[in-house]
């Protein structure tokens, strides 16, 4: 949020490109993921153009995440 110019009160987009292992991590808790982050839509994709991204490794696995206020 910080990066992308974001308020901790904003509502976001999130797109992630992950690693099957980290997909269902995130499956398994997208709920608690969204309500905690204030996202509204997510999607397992590729970031789109003008969205703020990150990347990094979680337990080895490679993540990108893509974010955008709503």
């Amino acid at each position: 949020r910080k990066t992308a110019d974001l308020n901790l009160s904003d509502r976001i987009i999130l797109k992630a490109r992950v690693s099957p292992k980290m997909r269902d991590a995130i499956e398994a808790n997208l709920e608690y993921i969204k309500t905690e982050t204030l996202t509204i839509q997510f999607e397992f994709s590729d970031p789109a153009a003008g969205m703020s991204t990150a990347e990094d490794e979680v337990e080895g696995e490679g993540i990108l995440i893509g974010i955008s206020k709503k």
